[in-house]
């Protein structure tokens, strides 16, 4: 996803500013490599790892891929659901993110 983000930048005709925000791009690369390590074993639902997975999406969105970050929140609520269950805080906040990216109002 970083390396997504870092190489695509979408100029409008009006404007010679990118849409994409590259700024957070090291941090988003270090929370991948965190996430990959942790989000499938044992430490999956730990805070730290679910957190990261937050920041990720939110970052993710803020850099400009609105669709991506809303897609990374559904899978967080996905998951959520099924390790926490459906009640959980968590899910909650992850689907009501989605809907705020899917809205394009981050």
């Amino acid at each position: 996803m970083a390396r997504a983000v870092q190489q695509i930048e979408y100029v409008s005709d009006d404007s010679a500013e990118p849409h994409v925000d590259t700024r957070h791009i090291a941090e988003i690369q270090n929370l991948e490599r965190f996430i990959q390590l942790h989000a499938d074993g044992p430490r999956a639902v730990d805070t730290d790892v679910l957190d990261a997975r937050a920041r990720h999406a939110r970052l993710t969105g803020e850099s400009g891929d609105s669709r991506g970050a809303a897609a990374l929140c559904q899978r967080l609520g996905q998951d959520c659901a099924r390790l926490l269950g459906p009640d959980h805080h968590r899910v909650f906040e992850a689907y009501r993110e989605a809907s705020r990216w899917k809205e394009g109002t981050g």
